[in-house]
């Protein structure tokens, strides 16, 4: 066997190592090639309100990720000028929702807050 015969048998058997290794990395990491993470499709959850919590005199909106899926609810009234604020916030990294008596602050709901 000549040089060039063994230089080609030796890049191919490197070829078919790197094959087989990236093979085994793709198995263990369930068919991806680098492991899942945020941008590979697995996004972690997340919130954000915008009014800081539960607060009836700021209409805000909790925003994030939940289930690798994005969301976004603002406060509003249940109808204008009502008693009824369905007032959002955040709890860790998931929303949640609480409904306010706008009449129990002297007050009504009026585009997503108890106002006076």
């Amino acid at each position: 066997m000549d040089k060039k015969t063994k230089g080609w048998l030796i890049i191919l058997a490197i070829i078919i190592a790197a094959i087989i290794v990236i093979a085994i990395i793709v198995n263990l990491n369930g068919g991806a090639l680098f492991s899942p993470g945020v941008g590979s499709g697995s996004i972690a959850n997340s919130c954000r309100d915008t009014d800081g919590g539960i607060n009836r005199l700021v209409r805000g909106t909790v925003s994030g990720y939940s289930g690798g899926n994005r969301y976004a609810y603002t406060d509003f009234c249940l109808t204008n000028q009502s008693a009824s604020l369905k007032e959002y916030y955040c709890m860790n990294t998931s929303w949640t929702s609480t409904s306010i008596n706008c009449w129990a602050y002297n007050g009504t709901c009026l585009n997503g807050t108890c106002s006076r």
